[in-house]
């Protein structure tokens, strides 16, 4: 996964609650796209965030590193299909299929970690624990 933004990178003045999609095996939590094990409020190991620019001529950079998570998860009740529904993470809206294997992992970004965060709501950031709470999507 990658972050794409243009902002500066922030420090968490105090933990930040954030939200990654993926699956529950064994009491962990494996994330949807690099499939990372997460241990239940246990910490990983901190990530150097670097940003690379692709662009000359476009204000934004790229990170590829780091521990990528959503601001916030929207399932809108009008949004429920005959065979799958809209959800907003972010600012971004996805389809899920009703019968699916994905959950929604509460983690959080702990105080003094370094983060960035773009316009449509996705952060990536040096550091992350999972809290141990997930809800079936």
């Amino acid at each position: 996964m990658c972050w794409i933004g243009t902002s500066s990178a922030k420090i968490a003045e105090k933990d930040i609650v954030v939200y990654k999609i993926g699956k529950v095996l064994n009491n962990k939590f494996r994330s949807l796209y690099q499939n990372y094990f997460y241990g239940a409020k246990e910490l990983n190991t901190k990530i150097s965030l670097r940003p690379a620019s692709d662009w000359d001529y476009l204000p934004h950079f790229l990170i590829w590193e780091g521990y990528h998570s959503y601001k916030d998860v929207t399932i809108p009740f009008n949004e429920l299909e005959e065979s799958f529904r809209g959800m907003y993470v972010g600012k971004i809206k996805i389809i899920m299929p009703l019968i699916n294997d994905y959950y929604l992992g509460t983690f959080i970004i702990p105080k003094g970690s370094e983060y960035y965060e773009n316009h449509v709501g996705e952060i990536v950031s040096s550091n992350i624990i999972y809290m141990g709470k997930y809800i079936k999507l």
